[in-house]
């Protein structure tokens, strides 16, 4: 619901999707990535920083 409602109200070149790491994989980031790809959101926010790996 939030989603449809920001892409309606604001540009997607002006949207930022947040990532949350400690929960994420590898795998689950792609996908993230591919939903940025997607919507054309401008970037992606990643939070606590130190935790991302190599592979990520």
């Amino acid at each position: 619901m939030y989603q449809a409602m920001a892409r309606v109200s604001i540009p997607p070149e002006k949207l930022v999707l947040g990532i949350f790491t400690p929960t994420e994989t590898p795998e689950s980031m792609l996908t993230k990535v591919g939903i940025i790809k997607r919507y054309g959101l401008i970037d992606i926010a990643i939070w606590r920083l130190g935790l991302v790996t190599g592979e990520m």
